[in-house]
């Protein structure tokens, strides 16, 4: 081998040799990095280092003096001194130190130091439920954004910090740094909603009734009923004498039907779970769904009209359920046939937000919606607890604002309230009796 060849072959040796270990000495804060730097290079005569004898004058004590003319922050393939230190010169000059190249060791603290020059690495972790961004290098006490975004049916809990704004600003500190963002269930505090439903008018195409629900943290055995016949026992007239029911999941592709309880495979689920109707042609499907979007269709058999409930229910009863939203869109007419949505908070108290909308449907090509739905919200007691029509009125614009379940159209309505346990309607009609397509939301808030 001529002695050009062996030259090049010793230079890509010690180029790779310095290359495949670096990653293993990183410091995590600035000083720190500094500091061993520099005890490789030597400080003073006591502690003469590697270099100090040959070179006193280097600023040993002054970070920001070896900028721009020994050390370029952050590229130390461009820094004069990693170059005297790794890159075989010409002659007459040597390598530095001239005794021979550094320990692998001791360049991996140079390098780790040009390498990362008054930056810090802020990681940013997110615990199951949630994404995050915002981490990566960046210099010190630059101000840096990260945030939190939780999954459907998660909420935010907080950062391992105890900050609690999902986004935030950071001041990078001089030490690597790592914010962990958790995430919960929606509804998992304690409190549920154990049963979903809504009462409406029933009739044929894009009017039938569309009951809509989200399912969180873990799979969820629901009962899902629609019911015509049983709502006549209750004065109710112009029942949906025949209703059926279709379940589709986020896809929109049918999992489940029924059309009269009494037929398929589940008759005897039904009757031991306590569910089972009083009339033969009502419909009912037991499902254990995993968290996702749900939508289950109720209909007249033959396109046949009538005011109809659907009903969602979470199994077992007895303990808090994954259901943190319904939704029920349907024609809403006037007195007996408005809609008429209900659900049950079960375990503590809980925040809940209520939609009337009708123009935003319009945004989805809906024909025909409820130009100007108002809400009513009723306690167990048949008491009207509170009341919107339009959101950008009364005293809690600012709230609904924030909350970003502000609607689009300022006609459309919402409310916010944190109820007790117990039984709940919301009554969404039009101002002065309009009707029309709509569509009636109640959320758990975190």
């Amino acid at each position: 081998m001529n002695k050009i060849l062996r030259k090049a072959v010793t230079v890509i040796t010690a180029v790779l040799a310095i290359s495949t270990s670096r990653s293993a000495a990183h410091s995590a804060c600035s000083s720190d990095r500094f500091t061993a730097a520099m005890q490789v290079i030597g400080t003073s005569p006591a502690t003469p280092g590697r270099c100090f004898s040959c070179h006193s004058n280097f600023p040993v004590n002054n970070e920001q003096a070896w900028v721009p003319h020994y050390v370029v922050p952050g590229n130390p393939a461009s820094s004069l001194l990693w170059q005297r230190l790794t890159v075989i010169p010409q002659p007459p000059r040597t390598i530095m130190p001239p005794s021979g190249r550094l320990p692998q060791d001791e360049l991996d603290k140079i390098y780790d130091w040009i390498a990362n020059f008054n930056q810090t690495t802020v990681t940013v972790v997110a615990q199951p439920g949630g994404t995050v961004s915002g981490g990566g290098k960046f210099t010190i006490n630059f101000v840096r954004a990260i945030t939190a975004t939780p999954n459907l049916g998660w909420t935010f809990a907080g950062w391992n910090d105890g900050n609690l704004a999902a986004s935030r600003n950071i001041t990078v500190p001089s030490c690597d740094v790592t914010y962990t963002a958790s995430f919960q269930p929606v509804g998992s505090s304690g409190s549920s909603l154990a049963n979903v439903s809504t009462r409406l008018s029933v009739q044929t195409d894009a009017n039938i009734g569309i009951a809509g629900f989200i399912i969180t943290g873990q799979s969820q055995t629901v009962v899902i009923r629609g019911l015509g016949p049983t709502l006549s026992q209750f004065g109710v007239e112009g029942v949906l004498a025949d209703p059926t029911l279709l379940l589709f999941n986020e896809a929109q592709q049918a999992i489940a039907s029924n059309d009269d309880w009494q037929t398929g495979n589940q008759v005897a689920e039904i009757q031991s779970s306590g569910f089972a109707p009083a009339f033969g042609l009502e419909s009912v499907l037991i499902a254990t769904l995993p968290p996702g979007k749900y939508t289950a269709q109720l209909q007249g058999f033959n396109n046949t009209t009538g005011v109809a409930l659907v009903e969602v229910y979470g199994l077992p009863q007895t303990f808090p359920t994954n259901l943190s939203n319904m939704s029920t869109r349907g024609l809403v007419q006037t007195s007996g046939n408005i809609m008429i949505g209900g659900f049950i908070i079960t375990g503590q108290s809980q925040k809940v937000v209520i939609r009337g909308l009708g123009p935003t449907l319009s945004q989805f090509g809906v024909q025909g919606i409820l130009a100007d739905p108002t809400l009513l919200l009723l306690n167990g007691a048949h008491q009207v607890i509170a009341s919107n029509d339009d959101w950008q009125t009364g005293n809690q614009v600012a709230e609904i604002q924030s909350s970003g379940f502000a609607p689009a159209f300022p006609l459309e309505s919402v409310l916010i309230d944190t109820l007790p346990p117990g039984n709940y309607t919301a009554q969404l009609q039009g101002f002065n009796s309009a009707t029309g397509v709509g569509l009636v939301e109640v959320y758990i808030f975190p």
